[in-house]
């Protein structure tokens, strides 16, 4: 039993890793948070 818990517990765990991961993909590489962060920058430029 301890083995099927911990074979679930870390398919759990790998998938909160790419769940994460996706998100942090997406956010990256789209275009409104490009733009908007872009433009965070561009404001705090001297």
């Amino acid at each position: 039993m301890a083995d099927v818990l911990s074979i679930i517990a870390a398919t759990v765990l790998i998938g909160l890793g790419l769940f994460f991961a996706g998100i942090a993909w997406v956010r990256c590489t789209s275009a409104p948070a490009r733009g908007f962060y872009g433009d965070q920058i561009d404001e705090d430029r001297p």
